[in-house]
Order: C-alpha cells, then sequence, then structure tokens
C-alpha cells in the first residue's frame, strides 16, 4: 500500500478559545468574571501602592500608613461586607462593594496627603 492510499488521521479536536467561552457563557456569568478579573487586577495594584505614593512625594513612613489602612479595610471590610450581604441580599453586596472599590481606587491617585490617603484607602479595601 503506498503513502498515498493510506487514510490520513483524525484531526485532534479543536480546543475552545478564551472568546469563543466568553460568548457561551450567560450575561451574569459575564459580569461576574469581568468583576472577578476588576478586583483581581485592583489587588495585584495594591502591590505597587506605596511605590507610586512614594513616587508623589509621600515618605516612606507615610505610604505604610496608608498601606496599613488599605489592609484594616481588607480585614473589617470582609465582616462589614458578611452583614451587608445578610442584610440587603448578596447581589446589592456585591454590587456597592464593586462599586464602591472602583470610586475609591480613582481616588487614591489624587489624595493631597497621608491622612486622607489612609481614609480613602480604608474605605476602599
Amino acid at each position: 500500500m503506498s503513502s498515498a492510499d493510506s487514510p490520513e488521521p483524525p484531526a485532534p479536536p479543536e480546543h475552545p478559545t478564551i472568546i469563543a467561552t466568553l460568548r457561551e457563557m450567560s450575561g451574569t456569568v459575564r459580569i461576574l468574571v469581568l468583576g472577578n478579573l476588576i478586583i483581581n487586577l485592583a489587588a495585584f495594584l495594591n502591590a505597587f501602592l506605596v511605590l507610586f505614593l512614594t513616587d508623589r512625594g509621600f515618605t516612606a513612613w507615610e505610604s505604610g500608613v496608608v498601606l496599613t489602612a488599605l489592609m484594616i479595610g481588607r480585614i473589617s471590610g470582609s465582616a462589614a461586607g458578611g452583614a451587608a450581604a445578610d442584610r440587603f441580599g448578596y447581589r446589592r453586596a456585591i454590587i456597592g462593594s464593586m462599586a464602591g472599590t472602583a470610586v475609591l481606587t480613582a481616588a487614591l491617585v489624587h489624595v493631597p496627603n497621608v491622612w486622607t490617603g489612609a481614609l480613602v484607602a480604608g474605605e476602599r479595601a
């Protein structure tokens, strides 16, 4: 049997692409995935908060105060978020948390001093 007469091997199955997977998701799932992406991006940016603030003229101590306020806000925000979810419902608590995080993250870029930065960062978390 010659090589021209031999059957071709079956083609490997195509793997779904990210775009194809997103198209198959329901609208609710897409919103949750996007929200998760934004939250994780904000968490990633926290690693650079001290560098950003020191570049803007804050001392290392002042940048540390703002970062500490952010971490304290995160810890207390978990408890407050749970209480808010019990009282107002999970959907409203998540939407409120995401909206507040977006606004306060944008405000953190414009803080004029350490105490305003600590207040914004603590509330942001």
